[in-house]
């Protein structure tokens, strides 16, 4: 499908304990796919995911909220590193730091957070927003809500005292799902583009755009099938699929 990388740091990630923190680790290993967001030992949560692409390098940092109470079912020393954590603020900050030193010059940060099928983030959210762009985070990838939140780009001055543009969407929505109920039935696939300048030595966001999307979800003699329809490519009314064509528009509305 095109996926390269998955971040693995969410509410869900200790629900098979610790062989399913490890066992989910291992296959995405074997299938080649990079991860971030929980480790199977001390030295692997010490990594920093970097993607250098055009001459661009990218540090991709993931956290979740909480693990709904699962925490307390695993053995507490490898807790320590298995799951990385939101309300652990020192932690990501040393993350940040250490991106930089390992030659950083993008950061992206995926935060598992906020309330489900609120279409608005929280003020929690949009603190933790601000003190991750504090820490010098450049982009903020939401998730948890299962419907699509707002987003926003705006001018801050880090920590260190620089200005620059950043840029946040608080939930992408639900990519592929068996979630039926309005907002909850759709989400969106964001193109964020990202500038180096040679001559003035800067790296920043450039166009950011987005494709809204919609889970088709139909029926064979084999049971449920889903595909992830990109809602613009429907809204002719001579394209149709069933009698699902109203909602197709309908959440081309929605979004």
């Amino acid at each position: 499908a095109g996926f390269d990388v998955l971040t693995t740091a969410n509410n869900h990630s200790l629900d098979g304990i610790e062989f399913g923190v490890e066992n989910t680790l291992d296959k995405l290993d074997e299938y080649g796919i990079l991860h971030t967001g929980t480790a199977r030992s001390p030295e692997e949560q010490g990594e920093i995911l970097m993607i250098e692409k055009n001459d661009i390098k990218i540090a991709v940092i993931s956290y979740t909220y909480g693990t709904n109470g699962m925490e307390g079912s695993v053995d507490q020393d490898k807790l320590s590193y298995m799951i990385n954590y939101l309300d652990d603020t020192d932690r990501i900050e040393s993350d940040i730091n250490r991106g930089k030193e390992e030659g950083a010059e993008f950061i992206i940060a995926c935060a598992h957070w906020g309330d489900e099928y609120v279409r608005n983030p929280n003020e929690s959210q949009k603190q933790m927003a601000d003190k991750l762009f504090s820490m010098g985070v450049d982009v903020i990838f939401g998730s948890h809500a299962h419907v699509i939140q707002p987003t926003d780009k705006k001018t801050v001055e880090t920590s260190d005292g620089l200005k620059k543009d950043v840029f946040v969407i608080y939930s992408l929505g639900n990519i592929v799902s068996n979630q039926r109920d309005r907002y909850r039935d759709s989400g969106l696939i964001l193109s964020l583009e990202i500038i180096k300048d040679y001559d003035k030595g800067t790296i920043g966001l450039g166009k950011i755009d987005y494709i809204p999307t919609w889970v088709y979800r139909f029926t064979k003699s084999d049971g449920l099938h889903y595909r992830i329809l990109p809602i613009k490519d429907f809204m002719d009314e001579s394209l149709s699929i069933s009698s699902d064509d109203n909602r197709i528009r309908e959440v081309w509305n929605e979004t």
